[in-house]
């Protein structure tokens, strides 16, 4: 289960997230090899335009008795992917109450504007002609933010998700003591 959210705002980022295991993963004979509620470090690898998430851990946590083991793991050992298999599917955040003032303030400007005919001449050219420009620019803001928030994408806390050991990796023996 994913502890901490998950999010990627289009930018290259070395941000780290943690992933508690709900089970102990086990070796191919049965052993335990992290025990359940081990805490792993994870790194988003990448993420398509589809949203399809690819985290990699690079650390496991470990609390035994008073004291909490830091274990490394080998590049691309472990793989987080969706539960059951699936592809982690991040979803694309909103920012909607940005949108919606910008959206009443074009709404507020337009009807200005269409009070402004009802004027005498003069002014009704100055105050047709602002309102024409600040509805212009909130177009221009309101393209921008849409562009903004479609890209970042977000994986919830408490998501569920399931861990795939990729290759196989050594554990210290002190490590398990």
């Amino acid at each position: 289960m994913l502890d901490t959210p998950v999010y990627w705002d289009g930018k290259q980022n070395d941000d780290q997230f943690a992933v508690i295991l709900a089970q102990p993963l086990l070796s191919a004979d049965g052993a335990v090899i992290l025990p359940s509620k081990t805490k792993l470090i994870v790194k988003l690898h990448s993420l398509s335009e589809a949203g399809v998430v690819h985290l990699v851990a690079v650390a496991a946590l470990v609390q035994q008795g008073e004291s909490l083991k830091e274990l490394m793991l080998p590049k691309e050992a472990i793989q987080v992917r969706g539960a059951e298999g699936k592809p982690l599917l991040a979803e694309q955040a909103k920012n909607r109450q940005r949108r919606r003032g910008v959206d009443v303030g074009r709404v507020a400007f337009g009807m200005l504007h269409e009070a402004a005919g009802q004027l005498d001449d003069s002014i009704k050219d100055v105050v047709q002609e602002g309102t024409q420009t600040l509805n212009s620019n909130i177009d221009q803001r309101n393209t921008q933010t849409s562009r903004e928030s479609t890209n970042i994408r977000v994986l919830a806390s408490g998501t569920t998700v399931e861990v795939f050991v990729n290759r196989s990796f050594s554990i210290p023996v002190q490590f398990l003591e």
